[in-house]
Order: structure tokens, then C-alpha cells, then sequence
């Protein structure tokens, strides 16, 4: 849900109006977006464990 609502916020939900190519687009959107948020979050929680892993 957060990722659709920064695709709201960017305006990017109705680039192509209101029918199903646009829908189409949007879930594939939110899709890739949450797949690049994991990876991300992955490596910054592993960085931070390896930080605090570090610091004992």
C-alpha cells in the first residue's frame, strides 16, 4: 500500500486514464516497487547488523 500511495503521490496511477492498461500498469508498478523496497530494507538491516555485530 505504501508504494501505491508514492505512485499516487508522483501522479503517476493515471498516466494512462482510467481503463485496464492503466490498471495493468499499476500493479506491475507496485509490484516492481515493492520488490526494489525489499531489497533495499534487506540491505540496510543488514548493514546495521553487521554494524551492531561490530560494536560487541
Amino acid at each position: 500500500m505504501v508504494i501505491y500511495r508514492v505512485l499516487e503521490k508522483l501522479h503517476i496511477i493515471h498516466l494512462f486514464g482510467n481503463g485496464l492498461l492503466a490498471y495493468i500498469f499499476t500493479a506491475v508498478a507496485v509490484i516492481c516497487g515493492s520488490v526494489v523496497f525489499s531489497v533495499c530494507a534487506k540491505w540496510f538491516l543488514n548493514k546495521i547488523e553487521t554494524i551492531l555485530k561490530n560494536n560487541k
